[in-house]
């Protein structure tokens, strides 16, 4: 009986982990459309509610992200709910309210933040300064790899009769991969 209840605790435990990395593969994946469904929730109930100030907070939020950054957008979305504070005045009933708008302001300035990311990335590729290309290709490095190995086998071979020509092979190995490398960068250089 005992074991019975041990399996059927650990069946239980291993359920809960798999739904919990489900539940935060999906979340992690899914995170800009998160934040974009908030924050336009945010602004739609500010605009119903005849809250323009939440309305503006969460704007300012992602625009403040947008053009100056993560940090900057933190210092203005304080500045911007100390503004709110003195305008509406402070009323402990809406601690938890003013707690979730708070930090859904900053999901929006980390959502401002990873759009202006993404706009500088495809600007520089169109640009092309960065080139997602430049990888050296899997049949280059499998090359390189089994030629070191081979010039390792060489040069700590046991016979000492066939160091001369290990020597020499293991010379030779070393110039065709350094061909190999320029033949590599002279493409990238006629693709320019």
């Amino acid at each position: 009986m005992r074991k019975h209840w041990h399996n059927a605790k650990k069946r239980l435990q291993r359920r809960i982990f798999e739904s919990d990395r489900f539940l935060i593969n999906l979340i992690k994946q899914n995170m800009t459309l998160i934040a974009a469904v908030i924050g336009l929730v945010l602004f739609v109930d500010g605009f119903f509610r005849h809250d323009p100030e939440m309305s503006a907070e969460v704007v300012l939020a992602g625009a403040f992200g947008y053009w100056f950054g993560f940090s900057p957008a933190v210092v203005g979305i304080l500045v911007l709910t100390g503004m709110r504070f003195a305008v509406v005045g402070f009323n402990t009933h809406s601690i938890p309210l003013d707690t979730l708008i708070w930090l859904s302001c900053l999901y929006i300035a980390w959502l401002g933040r990873e759009h202006r990311l993404a706009s500088n990335v495809r600007k520089l590729e169109v640009d092309g300064y960065y080139n997602t290309s430049q990888e050296i290709p899997w049949s280059m490095v499998n090359e390189v790899r089994n030629s070191l190995l081979a010039m390792r086998l060489l040069l700590f071979n046991r016979h000492h009769e066939a160091g001369d020509a290990n020597l020499r092979l293991v010379e030779d190995e070393l110039t065709r991969l350094d061909n190999l490398f320029h033949n590599l960068d002279d493409n990238k250089q006629s693709y320019k």
